[in-house]
């Protein structure tokens, strides 16, 4: 795979990453996922009955990134 193929894949992604609906910085959304998914582990260990997480991910990713996950 040459340098330009991957440099031109990287910078679709970065394009892509950086038009977030939600008005996030890449950096912002990372911080932001790792703060849910560190929230839900933690949920779990304590009620795993209590919360419904695929719901709140999904809700939560809609929200980051725009689009309907289901």
């Amino acid at each position: 795979m040459s340098d330009t193929v991957t440099s031109s894949r990287h910078e679709e992604i970065l394009a892509v990453a950086l038009e977030m609906p939600s008005g996030l910085t890449p950096y912002a959304a990372a911080t932001a996922l790792l703060a849910l998914l560190d929230g839900t582990q933690q949920q779990w260990l304590l009620d795993r009955e209590q919360t419904d997480h695929p719901e709140i991910m999904r809700a939560v990713l809609t929200v980051l990134f725009g689009t309907d996950t289901e």
